[in-house]
């Protein structure tokens, strides 16, 4: 007899455990399924913890070209990324805590990566470190040359003064000089005054600056050639 229906109130497989999903297995025949089980309402895939409405233990694969995972604030993901992107913010805001979020805000705290230069309350700092108005930049110099040497430069138009602090160094001697210099200008050229001169031995040179090339230009001239390092840190003022 081939029987094709039959209708039942009740069917009761053997050997399952509660949450398995019954499903059909070859040539109809009724089997149950390990990896797939229904717990409280949630669906688990590969896994009977199921916490969640559904748990997979495993890789999830997305077939077919216009296949996206939708987030509950509508934004929708079609493909891997190598970036993190966070809401909100914009390029070359640095991020912090928020509330225990992530947040960025580029007119307070903002990384220039091309320039390498990092700005507070200023995006777009003109030296290594910047606040608003000031910024802040060092560098670091050897000569053994008696013939002028450039130790620092800057655009005219970043900073109308500064300040240096200069520490020079000749390493053949083991004597030490180091100087304040202040320079303003008025775009055509450089004005400077230099004071608190110390010096262990005697002076190992002189300083001086020009404008050249729309740069201001700090250039200092050893008194007699030796291997010198000179380290410079600069305070300017925007105009």
């Amino acid at each position: 007899m081939n029987l094709k229906f039959l209708d039942i109130n009740y069917l009761r497989a053997q050997g399952v455990t509660t949450g398995q999903v019954i499903v059909a297995g070859s040539q109809q025949n009724i089997t149950s399924s390990s990896a797939l089980q229904v717990v409280n309402g949630n669906v688990g895939i590969g896994t009977s913890a199921v916490p969640s409405p559904l748990t997979i233990a495993g890789n999830l694969q997305l077939v077919g070209s216009n296949s996206l995972v939708i987030f509950s604030n509508g934004t929708a993901q079609g493909s891997s990324a190598d970036t993190v992107v966070f809401p909100g913010s914009s390029s070359g805001a640095v991020q912090y805590n928020n509330g225990g979020k992530f947040g960025g805000n580029a007119a307070k705290l903002y990384w220039d990566a091309v320039n390498q230069r990092l700005g507070v309350g200023t995006n777009a700092p003109r030296a290594s470190f910047q606040i608003i108005d000031v910024g802040f930049e060092s560098t670091n110099t050897s000569t053994s040359s008696a013939a002028p040497v450039l130790l620092d430069s800057f655009p005219v138009p970043y900073f109308r003064s500064c300040h240096y602090i200069i520490q020079i160094t000749d390493e053949n001697s083991s004597w030490y000089q180091t100087s304040q210099l202040m320079i303003i200008h008025d775009g055509f050229n450089a004005f400077q005054t230099e004071y608190n001169i110390i010096y262990t031995y005697q002076r190992l040179g002189e300083l001086s600056c020009q404008i050249s090339g729309g740069n201001v230009e700090l250039l200092f001239t050893a008194f007699f050639p030796s291997n010198k390092n000179i380290k410079v840190i600069r305070t300017s003022i925007e105009p």
